[in-house]
């Protein structure tokens, strides 16, 4: 797709499922435009139970399925949201003007990107 942003235009792409990746290279799309940005979700739709969720015992995740329980309350809580796409998030605007500057540079990018150590 083609989005317009501030009168300029950019292409973008987004790869639902990882196992996608191979199909979106093998099908020729990546040459048909040049991309400004390529989304690939790992888990199909996005991935409910990603890196950064709350832990949860060993013990405790044989008594429930903590996945299912966790997806139903997120898809639950966001489709009776007003406001469901964080661009519209006041709170999180008035931060970035008064704390953490622009998106994903700075402040903000070292406050809201998880950085993996081995």
């Amino acid at each position: 797709a083609t989005v317009e942003i501030g009168g300029q235009g950019y292409n973008v792409a987004v790869i639902n499922g990882s196992s996608n990746v191979f199909e979106f290279m093998k099908s020729g799309k990546i040459n048909d435009k040049k991309y400004h940005f390529i989304e690939v979700m790992a888990c199909p739709g996005g991935c409910v139970n990603g890196g950064g969720q709350p832990h949860v015992n060993a013990s405790d995740r044989l008594d429930m399925d903590i996945r299912s329980i966790r997806a139903s309350v997120l898809y639950n809580q966001d489709k009776n949201l007003k406001k469901r796409k964080s661009h519209e998030n006041g709170s999180l605007n008035k931060m970035y003007e008064t704390y953490m500057g622009e998106p994903g540079t700075g402040k903000a990018h070292e406050l809201l990107h998880i950085k993996y150590k081995k």
